[in-house]
């Protein structure tokens, strides 16, 4: 257990040894969950999609950066079965 002091940001640094225990390195992504009076991080565990997420920003036109996710998953799945069928 280590004590972590909460900065007038409301952030806290958490120890590189616990973030090595936990396989994780900087810009990875850790899902807090509070259960009782304890706080639970975990890893992201996802492919390299969900941890390139936003990445390629620059490359999207800022219109179609709107779409939620299961929509643009839904249009690809789209496109790609036209294609499909058409070949």
């Amino acid at each position: 257990m280590q004590l972590v002091t909460i900065s007038s940001q409301r952030q806290i640094t958490i120890p590189v040894g616990m973030l090595g225990q936990l396989g994780v390195d900087k810009k990875d992504k850790l899902f807090l969950t509070v259960e009782g009076e304890r706080m639970i991080a975990k890893p992201q565990k996802g492919n390299v999609v969900d941890r390139l997420a936003g990445s390629l920003n620059h490359l999207v036109s800022k219109s179609m950066l709107k779409i939620p996710t299961h929509k643009a998953i839904e249009i690809a799945r789209d496109i790609a079965a036209k294609e499909i069928a058409n070949e």
